[in-house]
Order: C-alpha cells, then structure tokens, then sequence
C-alpha cells in the first residue's frame, strides 16, 4: 500500500476512532469491590480523547460504537501494613447482566519499610458488538483493606479505552 494511501484510509476511517481515559478521583479503601463511584473522564488541559466519549454510570462503562476494544486499567495502591498483594481486574458482560473476568493482574507490596507503594496494569480486548449490552467495569481487591490511590488531578487508579477496529 502506497502512502497515499494509508493517508486516504486514515482520514476515511478517522471519524470512528474512539479513544478516552478515565479516573478514580478519590482514595478508595478496601479489601475488594468493584469501583460504582468517584470516576472521572480524564479533564486536564494535556489530556486527550478521540471520537465519540465512553460513558459511565455507577462504574458501568458504556462504549460509544461497536468494535474491538484495547482496555487498559492501572491501579497504584498503597499500604502501611503487611497486605501482600493487590489485585486489578476487568470484568465484561455481553448481556449487560452477568460479569466475567477479562483480565485479572496481580502485584506485591514491597515489605522493606511500614509504607508500601504497588503499581498494577491489567489489559484486555474487549469486542462490543451490542452497545446496550456489552459493558465494562473494574474491581480491585487485597488481601487486606487497603488503599487504593486516586487524584482528580492525575491519573493513579485509571482506565484508558481505544478502539481497535470494527468488529
């Protein structure tokens, strides 16, 4: 394929690129549970989106078009106890009822000092193909209760959607 091309599909195909991120906005503290509150679409004068927005309601993500999608959801937690490790998982449903898991990451805190920092990625590729019933949402859980960080400032516990293509 030529330049022109490339050049030609990318304008043609530009008006259905999705992409967006989202962020906790407040410390969340607990042993487990699936983050209903405190997201934000990512809003600093740097951050960017494409296309049409990913929506949420009670931390239910809702796509914008159907497509495969890159989902992407970084979780910092911190803790000043022994938790041993932090969990980051993506569940999806295809009938907007019952969730599996996408993707499931685990990490462990660093246990030299009383306070410990822990990053997680969890990725998965989610193919929506009903935009009223293919959703997303994400949960978190330790061993213990334990903190898991948010800023409506910068993204520490966040999520980032691209779409990758039609399905």
């Amino acid at each position: 394929m030529s330049q022109t091309q490339v050049e030609r599909l990318f304008i043609k195909d530009r008006t259905s690129l999705v992409c967006g991120s989202f962020r906790l906005t407040t410390n969340l503290s607990t042993s487990g549970a699936v983050i209903t509150s405190n997201w934000e679409a990512a809003d600093d004068a740097s951050s960017g989106t494409v296309g049409s927005a990913i929506t949420q309601s009670s931390g239910i993500f809702t796509f914008p078009s159907t497509g495969v999608y890159n989902i992407m959801f970084g979780v910092t937690a911190y803790d000043d106890a022994d938790s041993r490790y932090v969990g980051a998982q993506i569940e999806g449903t295809s009938n907007n009822s019952d969730y599996d898991a996408l993707s499931l990451k685990y990490d462990s805190f660093n246990v030299i000092s009383p306070y410990s920092w822990c990053q997680i990625s969890s990725h998965a590729l989610f193919d929506c193909t009903d935009t009223s019933t293919h959703k997303v949402r994400f949960y978190v859980n330790a061993v213990q209760t334990t903190l898991f960080y948010g800023s409506s400032t910068q993204n520490g516990t966040s999520v980032i959607f691209e779409k990758l293509g039609d399905t």
